[in-house]
């Protein structure tokens, strides 16, 4: 009976919820869309609500209308819907129209679509149809010229309905799968653009240049050489420059590319196909085509580099610096930060002092190294920076064993939700001495502190949060002192006294 009791009240919290998060629309909700959204004069709904189940699991209602307005020789006959869909947290409703859709129906029913291109529906959110798209294959950068014969194709063809001929279509290209291995990461991609009767041959050809060039650029990250060739050297670096997510292939500390019309990939690799052709140029020992080869490292060993469907495409540039004598750069974008007076005097340290430790170390932490008054200014890579936070997450965690070794659920907890190290919550008790406590702690926020600055890769006004936390009876820790630092200076007696 108790089991039955929470069942429905559960029911009626469901119930509250969802009244709350939607609207429930009426046939004058309706209208008002009609007039308002849909800018229509004259129409008639001819029936509704029906509720239909939608593919995402939820039931919507829809009402069925028709309209005069666009002089077709017939009423045009659409749907106006309440969609239910999950906003996240709740279900939640709009209303919506497939006024569009039909409208494209009607152009398209008498249209004789060109070889080479086909009609795709495409559904909305509830999986009933919601646009139409003209798709084209292609295989090779001159398919793209196809686009301006079928746009001119329809825009003859559509003088004849005048009403609705400013209504777009997609105009979508897709790679014709050849089962070419090299392929895989095009196949799948969409590259498109938007087009009406109304559409000028101008901005046809802006349009097409737009979707060529993003092809391109996913040719490129691929390293997928005979897509790529099809372009000049310098259509290729035209085009990586306008891609604020990408280089071309460059030398450690140097600016000017060292490979004109090639980039990394997504993730700062070396693409196979590129790797071939710099290996080649490079007077390396390459074996087989650059779809499938092996070249010998300067660490004696024999690399094999093969595009495979669903496989890797490219080699990170660390693990290639290493077997090789090229010295390629990451691609990523050098960073700066600054490790100001305030967080110097967290670390018990000035300015000369911290950038002799840094020029201590031995590898790549860092490019440049500059002491300005009383702070360092480090300018590097995200990969540099990181290896130093290791080094000091590597000391947080020395300290964090210390007091674990007080009791097993003491240590340290960290708010990275917003930005990484943004604040620190030291958990002890009474039972560490206040002079273990104070060394841990000071260390420990003035390690936290630089770990946030270092991971930003940016010069900014950097705040640590700190708080203290202690271990109630139930088990559960609460928050007896909290401090922003800089801004604050911590007062050790006051937090021993709070445990």
């Amino acid at each position: 009976m108790k089991t039955k009791g929470i069942l429905t009240a559960a029911l009626l919290l469901a119930a509250v919820i969802l009244s709350a998060c939607t609207k429930d629309y009426k046939e004058e909700d309706v209208i008002k869309y009609i007039r308002e959204e849909l800018g229509l004069s004259s129409y008639s709904v001819i029936s509704g609500p029906e509720e239909v189940e939608g593919e995402d699991g939820y039931t919507d209602r829809i009402w069925t209308v028709s309209t005069k307005d666009f002089d077709l020789g017939e009423e045009l006959v659409f749907h106006v819907c309440d969609d239910r869909y999950w906003g996240l947290e709740w279900v939640t409703n709009r209303m919506t129209d497939d006024l569009e859709y039909q409208k494209q129906s009607v152009l398209m029913e008498n249209f004789s679509v060109p070889d080479g291109f086909t009609l795709q529906e495409k559904p909305d959110s509830s999986g009933r149809p919601g646009w139409i798209m003209v798709v084209c294959g292609f295989d090779r950068r001159a398919d793209f010229e196809k686009g301006m014969e079928f746009v001119k194709i329809y825009r003859d063809y559509a003088k004849a309905y005048p009403t609705i001929n400013d209504t777009e279509f997609t105009l979508d290209f897709q790679v014709n799968d050849t089962g070419a291995a090299p392929d895989w990461k095009l196949i799948g991609r969409s590259y498109s653009f938007y087009f009406s009767a109304e559409t000028k041959d101008e901005e046809v050809r802006e349009k097409l240049q737009d979707v060529s060039d993003n092809y391109l650029m996913d040719c490129i990250e691929c390293g997928n050489l005979d897509r790529m060739d099809e372009y000049s050297t310098a259509e290729r670096s035209a085009v990586i420059e306008a891609d604020s997510y990408n280089t071309e292939i460059r030398r450690i500390g140097e600016e000017t590319a060292a490979y004109p019309g090639y980039a990394y990939d997504y993730y700062y690799g070396i693409p196979y196909g590129t790797l071939y052709r710099i290996l080649l140029e490079e007077g390396y020992e390459v074996n087989g085509d650059w779809t499938d080869f092996e070249f010998a490292g300067k660490d004696g060993s024999t690399h094999a580099c093969a595009y495979q469907a669903e496989g890797e495409v490219s080699m990170q540039v660390d693990e290639l610096n290493a077997v090789t004598d090229l010295m390629l750069d990451d691609g990523t974008k050098m960073q700066t930060v600054v490790i100001d007076e305030e967080l110097l005097g967290l670390l018990h340290t000035d300015a000369a002092e911290f950038a002799a430790g840094l020029e201590a170390l031995e590898g790549d932490y860092y490019r440049s190294l500059n002491v300005e008054g009383n702070s360092v200014r480090i300018r590097g890579k995200g990969r540099e920076f990181s290896r130093l936070v290791r080094i000091y997450e590597a000391r947080l965690k020395e300290l964090d064993k210390e007091l674990d070794d007080y009791d097993l659920s003491y240590g340290f907890v960290y708010n990275n939700l917003h930005r990484v190290y943004q604040g620190i919550a030291l958990r002890m008790g009474s039972d560490v001495p206040q002079e273990k406590m104070e060394s841990i702690a000071d260390e420990a926020v003035g390690l936290t502190a630089l770990c946030q600055v270092l991971n930003s890769g940016e010069e900014y006004a950097w705040t640590l949060e700190v708080s203290f936390e202690k271990r109630k009876d139930g088990g559960e820790w609460e928050k007896v002192l909290s401090y922003e630092i800089p801004r604050d200076t911590i007062d050790y007696e006051k937090v021993k006294r709070s445990y």
